[in-house]
């Protein structure tokens, strides 16, 4: 009844296999001479990533909602279905 509930556990399964990458490769402190603006440089960056996913749900979306609109047949006015 809902498709969107679908995508429930794959995005479940993308978070833990985020989890889980982070505990195995857990990083190490940046230098000191790393620039104060980094921070600023990740989420920016980050952000562009997101928008852009975001702009390809919705294009796939689009996409579909067409499709489903070019192939549903055309209601007869005399045809009480």
């Amino acid at each position: 009844m809902f498709p969107q509930l679908e995508a429930r556990w794959a995005l479940a399964g993308l978070g833990s296999a985020a989890v889980l990458l982070a505990l195995v490769f857990p990083g190490s402190e940046l230098h000191v001479s790393a620039s104060p603006w980094l921070p600023l440089h990740w989420a920016l960056g980050i952000s562009s990533y997101g928008l852009f996913a975001a702009a390809v749900v919705h294009a796939w979306l689009m996409m579909r909602a067409e499709r489903n609109i070019r192939t549903r047949p055309i209601p007869r006015p005399d045809c009480h279905c």
